[in-house]
């Protein structure tokens, strides 16, 4: 009986896994600490982890944190050096679904929830919603652009 609720408990892990790969095929630090939570809640009592395989997971775990925060620093470092240029961003009308360009001027770096995004307009965009960065010169006076700095996708 015993060994069917390993068996269980390690298809929960499997379960688990699968599922978030599916959902967003990144796993991140606090996805990771919950599946090694469900692995010692469920191990064998006869066969322990190992205080090796213990260490190798936490590190593993550090290093995972540590590689978040500093994708997370890049990021909003990034946001920083767009201050004051002209971008051409998109934007999802929530009702239609359709999405729209729209241009402006980066005014603000913001963080609200813990979510660093741009003040464009009244609008509030996320780096993935640049289209372009233009240089300060290349909007014309019709509103063309003439010229860009670079693309980000």
């Amino acid at each position: 009986m015993a060994v069917q609720n390993i068996s269980s408990s390690n298809n929960m892990l499997i379960q688990a896994t699968e599922s978030n790969l599916e959902s967003n095929s990144v796993i991140n630090s606090s996805d990771f600490l919950e599946l090694l939570m469900i692995q010692y809640q469920n191990q064998d009592p006869l066969e322990p982890i190992s205080d090796t395989e213990s260490l190798a997971q936490m590190a593993e775990f550090s290093s995972l944190d540590m590689i978040e925060k500093m994708m997370a620093s890049q990021s909003t470092t990034q946001m920083y050096s767009l201050l004051g240029k002209d971008i051409t961003y998109t934007v999802e009308d929530v009702a239609t679904g359709q999405e729209t360009l729209n241009q402006g001027s980066v005014e603000s770096v913001v963080t609200q929830n813990g979510k660093t995004q741009l003040k464009v307009n009244d609008d509030y965009i996320d780096l993935t919603q640049i289209y372009q960065v233009n240089t300060s010169a290349s909007i014309n006076s019709a509103g063309e652009n003439s010229e860009s700095e670079g693309v980000s996708s």
